[in-house]
This record gives C-alpha cells, structure tokens and sequence, in this order.
C-alpha cells in the first residue's frame, strides 16, 4: 500500500504514521543473523524494555505483553511491531487468540481496495475486535508472517466454557462483595484510629486521580513522620528530589535537574510506592483488632479483583500463597464479631464460594497455555527463515512464560507498551462475547 494511504489524515492522530515505512529499506533476517537481546532497542514513546535473558540458544524471542481490548495499547503494539520489523528484519509473529495458525481472513486484504483495507481495520480498530498487528497487517504490504500459538481445547476452556460460567455468576458473587465493602466502609471511621484514616482517604485518592506529583509529597512527608529510612526506596526518593526541584520558579542547577529526570524509571518508582504505602499503613495499624480487620479488607478486595479477572501476576501468586487462610464462609461471622450488635445486610456469602473454584481453574488453564505458547514459538522459529520471532501474549504470562524460557536456556526480551488511556469499561466483556458469539455461527455452519 502507498504510503499516502492513512487510518487517519490528522497527523497528530496516533493511527496516522503507521504503515509509512518504505518497504525498499526492509531486510529481513534470516538464519545468519544473529540478535542479542541486549541489543534491542525500542522507542520510549511506544514501550519499555521491562527484562532481557541471554541464553545458549541461536533463538530469541521478542514478547510485547498485550493489554486485552486495550486501544492505546493495540496502537502501540503496531507501531513496536512495525518498528521491529524495519530495525532488526524480524517479520514472525506468533499471537495468543484464536486456535489457529494465521489470523483468518486477513488475507482478505488482497481483494480489497486501499480504502477498503484502513475502512475495514479501522472498523475492527474502534470495535476492539483486533490486535494492532492484525490492523498494521491489513493497511499495509508489510510481509509479517503471522501465526497463531494455541491449543484449541485450552482456549475455548477459557473462552467459551470457563468465561461463559464466570459471566453468568460474577454479578451475584460482586453485588455480595460489593454490599460487604459498604458495610465496612460505614463503620471504619469509627473503628481505625484517625491518622490511619486520614491515611487511607489521601490513598484512596491518588488511586481515583492518579496524580502522582502531589502523592508523592504526601507519602514523603508520611515517611518522614513515621521516620521510615527513604534510602530503601531509592528510585522514589529521587523521583521526590526531581519533584521538588521542579515546582521552584528557577531550576538554579539546570544540568543535575535533567540529568535526575532522564534516569526516572517509572515502573520501578511506583513498585517502590506500592512497597512503601504497605509500610506505612502497616506502622499506623494500632493493636490486633485493627490488624485482623485490615488483613479481612485486603481478602475481600483481593477476592474481589480475583472474580473481576483483575489480578496482576505478582497479585496471583500473593493469592496461591494466602488463598488457604481466606475463609469465604467465615466473612459474615467475622463482620458480626468485628462490629458487635451492626447487623449485616441480607448477603448471599455462598456466590462468593461458588464463582471461586471456577475463577481458580481458569487461572489455571492460562498457566497452562504458557507453556504451549512457549513450544509452539520454538516450532515456528525453527521452521521460519530466521532465529527471531515476535510474541504478542497478555501481560499475565510474564512471569510463567520468562521461567520457562530461561529453563530452555532461549534469549528473550520483554517489553511493555507506553498505556495512557485505559480500557473502555465493559470492552473486554464484549470482545469475549463477540467471540462466543462466533463459535456458536462457526459451529452452527459445520452441521
């Protein structure tokens, strides 16, 4: 396609560059070639690169971690592909989706017209039907080579039998939640001491704004009051220092100034946040009764992201370590000894237990498709012109799919796109019905 074909004609549009790149200036990698993760580099504006492994292995996997019906991501991963493709030759994608190898009817992009082609893509764009690859693949020439990396019984278990279950029970299991938490909230303020409240609401609050200037002076000064040691928080101290310097009226000492903020890392200062928020609400926690209810909030919220399909990696495995010491069952009897004499609205404790065990096995099962990820990317590297490929799989299988290729001793770098737009509410519920809703067509065509 002509590089005046665009997704969009205002340049200031993050759809507008994509698909531009000069096909005269490709060359494609081949068996010859050889790529050290530590030599790959990607514009800031699009990502990050979150961990590299130098392994024994002529192999080397690129994985992007997908944020599921995410726009802002999908424009990202189009552009960290494209830019992949055009630095280093690498055109071999293996994609998480589906059960197939390819992507469908992608190749339906040879019997469309150019404005048929950025119509349709950007059609399935701004439905949330479709990774950025699949729409850098239909607006443009660009030889990608694109497969797919399933086992079809995984992928419906998760997409079709498990997502079908949790759909039809989240909202009983929620409402419960969701009355339990009110409860609660009611009655703390009467039950935790005044400064950890006032603690509580100015986190709550960077959480709901997520304006991290002003957080960050409120949890330095909290640090200070409490006289936690910030030089076990490095990244975030000097994020403050930074943050300091920069609401003066001069910056007198212009060079340190840019030299601090250039060496920021983002990701590690709000790791650090979250470490030193635990640490400060652990220290104004004031005897037991206090202890035992913030240990029962953390559960219900923990079980609550845990239904919403919510939870982090890093969150997952807290669960697996903890889940034995949460007793769902137990909850109403807890709030009635908590709080003596409140009564506890009419709750049905047993939706809660009912969803978790399905919740459970669906965690489960994406652990699982893991490791088929890993060796059916092996397979197609080894039956592909080059030692590199390209994986687009969600952010949860980081740490799964990192261990497993540091064991098979294969060169990965993972990286993270820049995300400054949240998921619409409700997208990914969508395109995972949409899905089923499919099947059901596909199926209903075979008979």
């Amino acid at each position: 396609m002509k590089n005046g074909n665009r997704l969009s004609e205002n340049p200031a549009h993050p759809l507008h560059w994509l698909g531009s790149r000069d096909l005269s200036t490709l060359k494609l990698a081949d068996k010859n070639r050889m790529i050290s993760p530590n030599a790959i580099k990607i514009p800031r504006q699009y990502g990050w690169i979150d961990e590299t492994f130098k392994g024994g292995s002529e192999k080397l996997i690129i994985y992007i971690k997908d944020a599921t019906a995410n726009q802002d991501a999908s424009v990202k991963q189009a552009y960290l592909v494209e830019n992949l493709l055009f630095s280093y030759g690498i055109n071999l994608v293996f994609l998480e989706g589906g059960s197939h190898d390819g992507i469908g009817n992608v190749d339906s992009r040879f019997h469309m017209t150019p404005g048929q082609r950025i119509a349709d893509a950007r059609k399935k764009f701004d439905e949330g039907e479709t990774l950025g690859v699949h729409f850098l693949y239909r607006i443009t020439d660009y030889p990608l080579d694109i497969r797919g990396m399933e086992d079809r019984s995984l992928y419906e278990a998760v997409n079709f039998r498990l997502f079908g279950k949790i759909d039809a029970m989240r909202p009983d299991a929620r409402r419960t939640i969701g009355l339990l938490k009110r409860e609660i909230d009611q009655k703390i303020k009467l039950f935790f001491n005044s400064r950890l409240c006032r603690w509580m609401v100015n986190r709550n609050k960077f959480h709901e704004n997520d304006n991290l200037d002003e957080y960050g002076i409120v949890l330095f000064e909290e640090a200070n009051n409490l006289k936690i040691d910030l030089s076990t928080y490095p990244d975030f101290n000097q994020f403050c220092e930074v943050n300091r310097m920069d609401k003066r009226i001069l910056i007198f000492d212009m060079d340190r100034y840019t030299a601090l903020y250039n060496q920021l890392d983002f990701k590690i200062i709000y790791n650090q946040i979250c470490e030193l928020e635990e640490e400060i609400h652990g220290r104004l926690i004031s005897g037991k009764d206090e202890e035992r209810l913030d240990t029962f909030m953390k559960q219900v919220t923990l079980i609550d992201d845990f239904i919403s399909l919510g939870l982090t990696p890093a969150e997952y495995e807290h669960y697996l370590s903890i889940r034995n010491d949460i007793n769902v069952a137990g909850w109403p009897e807890f709030f009635r000894e908590i709080f003596p004499g409140e009564v506890l609205g009419d709750i049905d404790i047993s939706s809660v237990e009912n969803i978790i065990p399905v919740v459970e096995e669906l965690y489960y099962i994406c652990i699982e498709r893991a490791h088929v990820f890993v060796e059916r990317a092996i397979d197609h590297i080894e039956n592909s012109r080059g030692n590199c490929g390209i994986m687009v799989a969600g952010g949860f299988h980081a740490p799964t799919l990192g261990r497993l290729l540091r064991n098979k001793d294969i060169s990965y770098a993972m990286i993270s796109p820049v995300i400054q737009a949240p998921t619409q509410p409700g997208m990914i519920e969508k395109v995972l019905r949409k899905d089923i809703q499919n099947k059901i067509k596909n199926d209903i065509g075979e008979v």
